[in-house]
């Protein structure tokens, strides 16, 4: 399918967007003598796309070996963002969906493209 130009793609992406990201990056804060990383936001309420990818999931076993033990499962997706908004590796998505909010990490690189970008994120337990 051919949109004609770059920005009539652009449009047509963004208009399947359901979702809000705040992009957020550490920095380091010096309580005291220490340093800690806290995550500040860089990008408010950016419209993105959202899509899973799948289940990673690791039992955690006694040392009986019993199966039921806890369970932890985190998932794998893909943001689909607007190309101007800059994400870095290990920079935090706090993503609104469906009325509730997910965290994830971005791992590695974003693909940037001239009418989008997809950054691949992974479940993170806050932001």
């Amino acid at each position: 399918m051919s949109f004609g130009s770059a920005g009539a793609e652009r449009q047509a992406l963004e208009a399947t967007y359901e979702d809000r990201a705040e992009v957020l990056r550490a920095q380091a804060r010096r309580e005291g003598a220490v340093c800690r990383p806290v995550f500040v936001p860089v990008a408010q309420d950016v419209p993105c796309g959202f899509s899973r990818l799948g289940e990673r999931s690791s039992r955690v076993g006694d040392r009986s070996g019993r199966d039921e033990a806890a369970q932890i499962v985190a998932w794998d997706a893909v943001a689909f963002l607007p190309p101007e908004v800059a994400v870095r590796p290990g920079d935090r998505l706090r993503v609104r969906r469906l009325g509730q909010t997910l965290c994830f990490e971005a791992v590695g690189m974003p693909a940037r493209y001239e009418t989008h970008q997809e950054v691949l994120v992974r479940e993170a337990h806050s932001a």
